[in-house]
């Protein structure tokens, strides 16, 4: 008998030892529960945004033909049943389409899909979609000097776009993530380098003039800036001569055309799109964003260089006035002054940057600021509007602004500012 109780008692003992496991190992689980849905809940909410500043996935659409995944536009493990319905409902992507992820919470994805016409951001079922390929990095510009030629990149942390007109306008969105995300060679105010890692845009191919196009387009270039006419006779001195025969990839003159040519029309007739740096319009290319001048006097800003579009002739030797007035003049010839007026070609501003998003060409620019206006002839008095980014899009024959971003340099906050000031012309 007294073994058999002391084998009872023995079994006991383990019983209640393995319920004591059991419970701790349930409450365990229990908290690991609870830190995951803590943990859920703290991504659901954290605040994510799709400007290219924090980095973004981009993705397509994957699954059968004809098959729909819907976006959510709250998370949908956080609706009741009595909200079910009402959670279910809303826009849908379909295979092959293209959208941006932001963060992934568990199995699902925090989403934009940037449509023809309007933008859609909410959580769709992350195993929903096909991860693209990481983009192929920037080249530098044709013919880069300075610190583009010894291979230095600016740290993309330092440069930064905000949105000030254009919001949820499909084109406006989609630059910033570009603008954000592009590793520059050099401040953004010098040049916006080709990047096409935001689905929708094409990689233009930019080739530099060759010494005999630049030496037939130099004279007529001169002329034109000073009087709005490239067919008025200025004589070259035997210096300017050498440098306009120079081409287009320094010292003297940066200078591109695109090869095949740009629809900047968005006419179906693609055009001789040259975009030019250096003599005659300016010092020669290489300085812009040095903060220290020849002197050695530090300098509160980076300089600025000056930089024109226009379009030439098929052969590459002469410029088309009409159009590129059309296309590239400000439409206020000078400074907002009573008696003040400037005869020769006063561009939107500068330097200009050539883009394709999807069917359509587009242009930007940094507006000139130090009194000048922007496109509407306003804000002249805006100390920091050189700082503005323009996106104009020509079509029907007329320019009209798009979209607008403030400029933000982080390594020189005190100079820049931080102004909030666009005007919206949608």
């Amino acid at each position: 008998m007294k073994n058999i109780t002391s084998q009872s008692e023995h079994m006991t003992v383990l019983l209640t030892r393995a319920l004591k496991y059991v419970g701790v190992l349930a409450l365990a689980g229990s908290a690991i529960r609870m830190a995951q849905a803590e943990d859920m809940a703290a991504c659901v909410a954290r605040k994510s945004t799709f400007d290219g500043v924090t980095p973004l996935t981009y993705a397509k659409v994957a699954g059968a033909k004809g098959s729909k995944v819907i976006i959510h536009r709250e998370y949908p493990k956080q609706c009741s049943a009595t909200e079910a319905a009402e959670c279910n409902r809303g826009a849908y992507v379909v295979p092959g389409d293209e959208v941006v992820i932001a963060k992934q919470c568990g199995d699902w994805g925090y989403v934009q899909y940037i449509g023809q016409d309007h933008i859609t951001v909410g959580w769709a079922r992350a195993a929903s979609f096909t991860r693209l390929e990481a983009p192929i990095p920037s080249e530098p510009p044709t013919g880069t000097v300075n610190d583009e030629a010894k291979g230095f990149r600016d740290h993309p942390e330092r440069y930064k776009f905000e949105l000030a007109q254009g919001r949820t306008v499909p084109v406006c969105e989609a630059y910033l993530q570009r603008l954000n995300q592009t590793e520059y060679w050099s401040p953004p105010y010098c040049g916006r380098p080709e990047n096409d890692q935001v689905p929708g845009f094409s990689r233009l191919h930019r080739v530099a003039l060759s010494g005999q196009e630049t030496a037939s387009l130099y004279p007529h270039l001169a002329a034109f800036e000073h009087t709005r006419s490239s067919t008025v006779h200025l004589p070259l001195d035997p210096q300017e001569a050498i440098s306009a025969a120079s081409g287009g990839a320094g010292p003297a003159i940066l200078a591109w055309r695109y090869d095949p040519n740009v629809d900047i029309q968005n006419d179906g007739a693609p055009d001789n799109v040259v975009i030019w740096e250096g003599m005659p319009v300016g010092p020669p290319p290489g300085w812009c964003g040095d903060t220290m001048t020849s002197s050695g006097t530090e300098l509160s800003k980076g300089q600025r260089s000056r930089q024109l579009a226009f379009i030439a002739g098929a052969d590459t030797k002469t410029i088309d006035d009409e159009r590129t007035l059309a296309l590239f003049q400000h439409p206020h010839d000078g400074f907002p002054h009573s008696g003040f007026q400037v005869l020769g070609f006063i561009p939107i501003g500068s330097p200009i940057s050539v883009f394709k998003y999807r069917d359509l060409t587009y242009f930007d620019t940094f507006f000139e600021g130090g009194g000048w206006p922007d496109f509407y002839g306003h804000r002249a008095r805006l100390s920091t509007l050189d700082n503005h980014l323009a996106v104009f899009l020509h079509r029907n024959g007329a320019t009209r602004q798009v979209c607008e971003y403030i400029f933000h340099d982080h390594r020189r906050p005190r100079v820049l500012g931080h102004d909030t000031e666009a005007e919206s012309h949608e």
